[in-house]
């Protein structure tokens, strides 16, 4: 069960355009090549850069797993499917 679809999401860093959203972190979609890419933040030149994403879930759940899908619109130079995917959770 996907207890995050639909959910309020807030973020510290969001870039947002016509198919770039936090909304779309929590739509069903799990690509990112359709009409809706996902969610992406700001760019930032430090690595160490502290990214977050707030999940409203309306209630109080129990979580016992949670699944990030990467984006797959972009290779990096280095042919990094990947690239700026967090490491460290």
């Amino acid at each position: 069960e996907n207890v995050a679809l639909g959910a309020t999401v807030t973020s510290n860093a969001t870039f947002v355009n016509a198919t770039w959203a936090p909304e779309y972190c929590v739509d069903g979609i799990l690509d990112s090549s359709g009409s809706t890419q996902g969610y992406t933040s700001d760019a930032f030149a430090d690595p160490n850069t502290n990214v977050w994403l707030c999940l409203d879930l309306g209630e109080v759940r129990n979580i016992n797993r949670v699944v990030l899908y990467s984006r797959n619109d972009y290779e990096s130079i280095d042919g990094n499917k990947v690239p700026n995917f967090p490491v460290d959770y």
